[in-house]
């Protein structure tokens, strides 16, 4: 991992965004829980996973942002506007994806908790994929 600035880090999700926006159509038309990402920024290359959660999640980070560049900010109001436009046009398609992905975040809790309750309590690690289980669940259903 690497250390980066409040601004590398934001400049970094908007491309994600980006990506992952530019992909969105095929993602949604298909029967793919996630896909895989491919983004270039400042000559390295970024792997990201595209699901509906993570898209969000870029979203928020890119909303929060403060971008010092007029054209990052330019970028990431074009970036909100396209995932609202890309949204209502594919509305059933979006909506579809969101229920699946909310279903896996679901029953991946469920699965975590029974086999904590096998072992006699947590495995190390468990708190922290219950967290990011329940934080993803809650995005989701807030963009429902």
């Amino acid at each position: 991992m690497t250390d980066r600035s409040p601004a590398e880090s934001a400049s970094l999700h908007l491309a994600e965004a980006e990506a992952m926006l530019a992909r969105l159509p095929a993602y949604l038309a298909s029967d793919a829980l996630f896909q895989s990402v491919t983004v270039e920024h400042h000559g390295h290359t970024h792997h990201a996973t595209l699901t509906l959660g993570n898209l969000l999640e870029r979203l928020d980070e890119v909303r929060r942002a403060s971008f010092a560049e007029p054209d990052e900010a330019r970028r990431a109001g074009e970036a909100d506007a396209l995932h609202d436009q890309l949204r209502a046009a594919h509305r059933a398609a979006y909506s579809d994806k969101l229920a699946k992905e909310l279903r896996s975040h679901e029953n991946a809790m469920r699965s975590e908790r029974a086999d904590a309750a096998d072992v006699g309590g947590a495995a190390p690690g468990h708190e922290s994929a219950a967290q990011r289980h329940q934080a993803a669940i809650r995005r989701l259903r807030g963009a429902g």
